[in-house]
């Protein structure tokens, strides 16, 4: 289910969201999903979420891969589209 759903959004450029308990192969799924898009096309961030991570780790995590264009518009290089995996995006405690 998690594979279709990645398959009709992701080339629409839509963001997606998946939720569910632990176990259910949410990340998986969404990495075999990142391996299989074209590398030439797409630039690719991953990142895991802990409870040492703040705003601004995160804010220079994302920015890496990113370049500015004019004004406040920030995209990927070269014309490719990007790509962005965030793990575990609630986890409020030490694991």
């Amino acid at each position: 289910r998690y594979q279709s759903i990645l398959q009709m959004l992701v080339p629409q450029g839509k963001p997606v969201l998946f939720t569910g308990g632990a176990g259910v192969s949410k990340t998986a799924t969404m990495l075999q999903y990142l391996q299989s898009l074209d590398m030439e096309s797409y630039a690719l961030k991953m990142t895991p979420f802990s409870f040492v991570t703040t705003a601004e780790i995160f804010q220079r995590t994302l920015e890496s891969c990113v370049e500015k264009r004019q004004g406040k518009t920030f995209g990927p290089p070269g014309g490719k589209k990007c790509a962005f995996f965030v793990d575990d995006i609630s986890m409020p405690i030490i694991n």
